[in-house]
């Protein structure tokens, strides 16, 4: 009983050395195995996909619909941050460029009585202000014009207070600005501006008088965005050269901002 079980194994070591023996005595037989091994894949491959087209379709077709809406999705960001840049460098954008003055003193008259001056200023007729007057100068720096634009202008000087809640006497009046374009409003009078000066020739006695001067502007950009820019300046005097009186507008405190920065 044991003889074919020991004919049986060495049968099989022959035919494993013989196996092993193959390839390196016959690669040219091992090369056509492995042709026959790569050949039965695809073959498997081709036969599996035939079978199952309508999962392979379904892949691709999904595949497909993540790609364009990716590319959709770019497409709409790069379309917005392109509207957005475009609104921002061609909307309107206005602001307060400064003030056109108009001031006269008693220097300006074809003949100065001096007697008529108050004493102080017979030396200096020149600082006696006769009349003070501002024009608001609003300047729209965007390549496209203002839309249902409205402003307001109002001062305060002695007695009153420092404006706490920069509120408007009058109504917004219509106004309109082109691109590019600078534009005056109406005529602001001022004729207690005198006092500035008036404190400083009587010797400052008391506290310094202070006038301001402040306005706003509601607009819309020609995208349909509502827009509005506040200012607010102090009034000084001054005569740098020694010899012309000259009036300064300096920008006072919180009231100086637009909605882009509110």
């Amino acid at each position: 009983m044991g003889w074919p079980k020991i004919k049986l194994h060495a049968r099989f070591v022959i035919i494993g050395q013989e196996t092993a023996k193959q390839p390196s005595e016959n690669p040219d037989n091992q090369s056509h195995i492995v042709g026959i091994i790569i050949k039965s894949q695809i073959v498997c491959s081709l036969r599996f996909i035939d079978n199952h087209d309508g999962f392979f379709a379904a892949v691709a077709a999904f595949v497909i619909a993540v790609f364009t809406f990716t590319l959709w999705r770019s497409t709409e960001k790069l379309w917005e941050a392109g509207e957005a840049a475009l609104k921002a460098t061609e909307r309107a954008f206005v602001f307060i460029d400064g003030f056109n003055v108009e001031l006269t003193t008693a220097a300006d008259a074809k003949s100065i009585d001096i007697d008529k001056l108050p004493k102080q200023y017979w030396p200096h007729p020149d600082l006696y202000i006769t009349r003070f007057a501002v024009f608001p100068r609003w300047k729209n720096s965007g390549n496209t014009p203002t839309r249902k634009m409205t402003i307001q202008v109002n001062w305060r000087g002695p007695p009153g207070p420092i404006p706490p809640d920069y509120v408007y006497r009058n109504d917004p009046d219509p106004f309109f600005l082109a691109p590019k374009a600078v534009d005056l409003s109406g005529i602001v009078e001022i004729p207690s501006a005198s006092q500035l000066i008036d404190w400083e020739m009587y010797g400052r006695i008391g506290d310094e008088p202070m006038f301001f001067i402040w306005g706003r502007a509601v607009y819309e950009d020609i995208f349909g965005r509502e827009h509005f820019v506040e200012w607010c300046r102090q009034l000084r005097f001054d005569r740098y050269d020694g010899k012309t009186l000259r009036a300064s507008f300096i920008q006072w405190r919180e009231y100086n901002r637009t909605d882009e920065n509110n």
